[in-house]
C-alpha cells in the first residue's frame, strides 16, 4: 500500500528594500545585533530596527553527549 500526501508550497516574501537618504544618514551608523534567536538590523537614530529575522544556524553552548 503506498501512501501520498498533497504539500503546498509556502508563500514567497521579497525582501524589504530600504531607501537610503544620504543628508540624513550622513553621521549615523549601521547597528547589527547577532543575537543567539534572530538578528536586528537598523540605523543608530531610529528606536526600532528595520530588519528582524530568524537565524538559521545555531552552536551549542554544553558538552555533547555521544
Amino acid at each position: 500500500m503506498r501512501k501520498t500526501y498533497d504539500f503546498q508550497d509556502s508563500q514567497f516574501n521579497t525582501d524589504p528594500v530600504h531607501k537610503y537618504n544620504v543628508d540624513a544618514f550622513a553621521d549615523k551608523c549601521i547597528v547589527i545585533d547577532n543575537g543567539s534567536h534572530s538578528c536586528r538590523a537598523g540605523w543608530s537614530n531610529e528606536p526600532h530596527p528595520k530588519l528582524i529575522f530568524r537565524n538559521l544556524i545555531a552552536k551549542l553552548r554544553g558538552k555533547k553527549r555521544k
